[in-house]
């Protein structure tokens, strides 16, 4: 029984370590002192571009940029406290001429030596620059209607005089 018990269990880590490794989130497994247990390899491709490579034992705050960490601190913090999952934080990380925006997502995970918390990360970069463009687009479309509000009150004023003078 016992026997068949640790293959049941062993098969069961396998499958999740399958289904870790090739899940399309970036996920990463951290203690509660910031230190990386786990990465799947969607979240090393995103972050290791940005950052340096992200290994099992590095620290979060080595791993990414000073106000990056800081929120993530927080958020790997509120996730042990609560025990539940946040609400998704934006954290911007990378170089100023490559930039991204990662939305980070934390639960708590109880294990038997301490508590872990497991961070999804998304990439919203092009979600954030579409938001952007469409905010300067819709800028630059109320500055084209001012412009042509003025030209037709003024082309307006001009056919009232005509009335007037005609009259």
């Amino acid at each position: 029984t016992r026997l068949n018990r640790y293959r049941i269990i062993a098969e069961q880590r396998a499958r999740f370590q399958q289904l870790f490794e090739l899940s399309p989130a970036a996920i990463l497994i951290v203690r509660a002192d910031g230190v990386l247990v786990e990465i799947n390899a969607r979240a090393d491709d995103l972050l290791s571009p940005l950052l340096s490579p992200p290994r099992p034992g590095s620290r979060l705050e080595d791993l990414l940029p000073p106000e990056a960490a800081t929120v993530v601190g927080r958020v790997v913090a509120d996730a042990l406290a609560e025990r539940i999952v946040i609400a998704p934080v934006v954290v911007t990380v990378g170089r100023a001429d490559d930039e991204h925006v990662l939305n980070v997502r934390a639960a708590c995970l109880h294990e038997g030596d301490g508590d872990l918390v497991v961070l999804q990360l998304d990439d919203i970069t092009a979600e954030t620059r579409a938001r952007r463009a469409l905010e300067t687009m819709n800028q630059d479309l109320e500055v084209m209607v001012r412009a042509r509000t003025r030209e037709l009150e003024a082309a307006n004023q001009l056919l009232l005089s005509y009335a007037a003078f005609v009259s």
